[in-house]
């Protein structure tokens, strides 16, 4: 048996002065009707293990297989990407292709740093690891996913050198541009809009508003 638990605010709270909830209300309301009418599936995430068709410690060999998903001429609808930083220094950076149609590809997480120092102890596999991040960025047939990418990831990359080329899509700027009047951090939008678990329990509320989220 499947249990379904989607929130609802009390419609009070909204009329007496907290309209800046009405757009997420009827969001959940319109997700438990496209349920009860069968149109949408109750989703299948756990946070307490790895998502599916991910690789979190993929190998070249792994990195290559993530390529391999892109057609001949280069047409897919996107790719996300999520950086994961310390000052300057990356310690990993997170990819999920999508492909047309609104199919979910596989995952990479490109990881070069651990407690302790980095992770790719060969100099050769070093240089094709930053090389194959240079060419997935540079790709401009290629749309590129951020949260908060566009004041965030994209500049840190961009100190780095890398070129962040094609169209850049930022769910952040996105949720603003329909409901500036909302939350806009990343854990809201992703529980708000695909029924995603809370994953970010040690994130104060706060830090969630305007932050990377």
């Amino acid at each position: 048996m499947k249990l379904l638990v989607n929130p609802i605010l009390d419609p009070q709270t909204i009329v007496r002065g907290q309209w800046n909830r009405e757009p997420a209300q009827k969001l959940y309301i319109q997700r438990v009707w496209k349920y009860l009418k069968g149109r949408r599936e109750l989703p299948n995430l756990r946070i307490d293990r790895p998502p599916p068709n991910s690789k979190l410690m993929p190998t070249i060999g792994d990195l290559e297989e993530f390529n391999r998903q892109f057609p001949p001429e280069g047409e897919m609808d996107a790719i996300s990407v999520d950086i994961e930083n310390a000052g300057q220094h990356i310690i990993c950076i997170g990819f999920t292709a999508f492909h047309s149609g609104g199919n979910i590809g596989s995952s990479v997480c490109v990881r070069f740093r651990k407690r302790g120092g980095g992770l790719w102890h060969k100099h050769r596999e070093l240089v094709q690891v930053v090389t194959w991040l240079f060419d997935i960025l540079r790709m401009d047939s290629i749309s590129k996913v951020f949260h908060n990418g566009v004041t965030y990831d994209v500049p840190i990359l961009q100190e780095l050198g890398f070129q962040v080329e094609g169209r850049l899509i930022d769910t952040l700027n996105l949720q603003h541009a329909c409901y500036p009047e909302d939350k806009k951090g990343l854990q809201y939008c992703s529980t708000l809009y695909n029924w995603s678990p809370a994953w970010k329990t040690l994130v104060e509320e706060e830090d969630e508003e305007e932050g990377k989220g």
